[in-house]
């Protein structure tokens, strides 16, 4: 169980930046479950895996400034299980758009994850046990793609060594 919490410890850290660093303290048959609000049940490491760094992804390009802090440990040995409070921190990026940087708030976001292991010490589910405030999946993905539009759109100017010169 301690190699689990050190690497939940360092992982959740350095998330943003580096994402998970030892995947072999998941299971096989993970599931990830989100039962309150969109009902997410995800089963397989490939699957959480991939969940995992789309989350990350969509987390880099929706925030500047990010942080992800984990403000509490809870270990229950008797019943295999790591409770983290965590902590998130950014400036909405498509607000930023719209606003100044020096005028904006940035959002935070607070929630409680709970870890169990399988007999054999692995993570087998990933509970996501609370978010507050409450994101609305059904409304974020949209803003997303809208962003990224807004920023795949604007043109970039450059000098370009491609230009005719002119000869004299």
């Amino acid at each position: 169980m301690g190699k689990v919490i050190r690497v939940l410890r360092d992982d959740f850290e350095n998330f943003i930046d580096k994402g998970l660093s030892e995947t072999d303290i998941y299971h096989t048959d993970i599931i990830l479950t989100e039962p309150t609000h969109s009902n997410l049940t995800l089963r397989g490491k490939f699957y959480y895996l991939l969940f995992i760094k789309m989350a990350r992804m969509s987390l880099k390009w929706y925030f500047k400034d990010l942080t992800v802090t984990a403000t509490h440990f809870n270990v229950i040995e008797d019943l295999k299980t790591v409770s983290i409070r965590w902590k998130l921190e950014g400036t909405s990026r498509p607000a930023n758009i719209f606003t100044s940087s020096d005028h904006l708030e940035p959002s935070i976001y607070e929630g409680v994850f709970t870890y169990k292991l399988s007999e054999s010490g692995k993570v087998i589910v990933h509970k996501i046990d609370s978010i507050y405030p409450t994101p609305y999946f059904d409304r974020l993905l949209p803003k997303l793609a809208w962003w990224w539009w807004l920023r795949r759109s604007k043109p970039e100017l450059s000098l370009s060594s491609s230009l005719p010169s002119r000869k004299e």
